[in-house]
């Protein structure tokens, strides 16, 4: 008679046992590296959009100094519907859009936002935390965009900023993970600040314990040619 070679029960239980703790430990792993790939593809993306509606509205109306006629209005006397026009007109004009949902006041809107949080667990803009009012757009990507300017110094306006929620309602809500800020600079073009430095300055920047917004790290992305490495904060 032929003789058969087979496994005992107990050599398969201890093969699946084994196999199991080797998925247990690197499954973790692979969710992160696959979560990092995603959001940093987004954010490229959505900084992308706006870039490009910036520049396309630029092109339209051929207003070189729009940031600077900004710049030079009161911020006492700048309504909410100057900044609506201003917004659109300028930077969010472009944007293919599923829903407006204009100003929002922080932690007083009717609108179901999340909560946004930084590293340190606390809460912060743009919907809660802030006390300032954000004009706010959803993209037919799906993330949110809040636009807003503040007072400088001598009562005058600030150029734009721009916070980006680059998966919109999906999680995890914290400030260097999927909610990010860009500015726009003199010139009307979009940034991130901190992407003239080396790699090093902007890993420090992005990472350094009193930074609420950590603000640097979008540009540590960018720098790291669309990618979140193993040394980024997440």
């Amino acid at each position: 008679m032929k003789k058969t070679i087979a496994f005992t029960l107990a050599e398969v239980l201890v093969t699946l046992g084994i196999i199991g703790v080797v998925a247990a430990l690197t499954l973790p792993t692979v969710i992160k590296k696959y979560q990092k790939y995603v959001i940093a593809n987004q954010l490229k993306t959505t900084y992308s959009l706006i870039s490009q509606s910036i520049q396309m509205s630029q092109a339209n109306i051929e207003d070189s100094d729009w940031v600077k006629n900004i710049d030079n209005k009161s911020i006492s006397d700048y309504s909410s519907e100057e900044k609506i026009e201003d917004f659109e007109k300028y930077i969010t004009g472009n944007l293919k859009k599923t829903k407006v949902y204009g100003f929002i006041i922080p932690d007083n809107s009717p609108y179901k936002f999340p909560t946004y949080k930084n590293m340190n667990n606390n809460r912060v803009a743009p919907t809660t935390g802030s006390g300032s009012r954000f004009y706010t757009v959803e993209l037919v990507n799906g993330s949110f965009i809040f636009v807003n300017v503040s007072a400088s110094t001598d009562g005058t306006v600030t150029v734009p900023y721009i916070f980006a929620d680059v998966n919109g309602k999906k999680g995890p809500n914290v400030y260097e993970k999927d909610l990010f800020f860009f500015l726009i600079n003199g010139r009307g073009q979009l940034y991130m600040p901190g992407h003239l430095s080396n790699r090093e300055k902007i890993l420090s920047d992005c990472t350094h314990s009193q930074n609420m917004y950590g603000i640097t790290c979008q540009s540590l992305i960018m720098h790291d040619g669309w990618q979140i490495k193993d040394d980024y904060p997440w």
